[in-house]
């Protein structure tokens, strides 16, 4: 083991590939890419989608998919950032970047609502309609309320940024984090609060911020610096 990956197992640092050879991850950036693109084309699912769910009726069995949300949820979040705490010790250091990796995700989408004004799936009256007609005018700032602010899922971005901040911290639980993140984002489009696109550029905007916190090129190098100060 070289020093330096001495050092970060002394400081209690994730067991990613950056810490073997110093070389941050593209993961996030790729994945954000990829949810990005992947944008465009559910445009044109969105209302046939939109339509379905809504005729859609889950039996009690499937109450999972509405328990994920609280992956999504500030409070959800809370508890697993204080669970972290608690029975990790370890990475007690890393929890403020795996906080900035929700809370940024979710603080980005907030802000780009205010740049577009669409429509919640539940309040379009028609859903035969043109998915452009869903889109009801660009910055708007704080004007237009909930019901106008369904671009991009703040949720979905708040889950996907928390799974790659978890998934940093712990990269075996990568693939559960990532279904937990899935789950939430369907449960935006099951209870018609949001359109698949809207769900695609949330992922893929929390992927971008996560990605920075997590980059050591980025502002991944304060959090480096901050939890040496706290291990020394």
């Amino acid at each position: 083991m070289s020093d330096q990956a001495s050092a970060d197992a002394a400081m209690g640092a994730p067991a990613t590939e950056s810490n073997h050879d110093l070389k941050p991850s593209q993961r996030p950036y790729w994945i954000a890419l990829a949810l990005g693109l992947l944008t465009l084309p559910a445009f044109l699912v969105d209302m046939p989608l939109a339509r379905s769910v809504k005729t859609l009726d889950l039996p009690g069995d499937l109450d999972l998919l509405r328990v994920a949300e609280l992956f999504a949820h500030g409070w959800g979040v809370l508890l697993i950032l204080i669970t972290l705490i608690v029975l990790a010790p370890r990475h007690r250091r890393q929890v403020l970047r795996v906080a900035a990796c929700a809370a940024g995700s979710g603080l980005a989408a907030q802000l780009m609502k205010l740049t577009v004004l669409r429509q919640r799936p539940r309040f379009v009256a028609d859903l035969q309609v043109s998915v452009w007609s869903t889109f009801q005018g660009w910055f708007p700032f704080s004007s237009g309320g909930r019901d106008l602010h369904s671009f991009p899922s703040g949720h979905t971005a708040t889950a996907v940024g928390l799974a790659v901040g978890l998934s940093f911290l712990l990269p075996r639980g990568r693939w559960l984090f990532a279904i937990f993140a899935a789950l939430a984002a369907m449960q935006r489009i099951e209870s018609q609060a949001h359109f698949l696109s809207d769900t695609l550029a949330g992922g893929a905007l929390a992927c971008l911020i996560a990605g920075l916190c997590t980059d050591r090129r980025a502002m991944g190098k304060w959090f480096d610096r901050w939890e040496a100060k706290r291990a020394s």
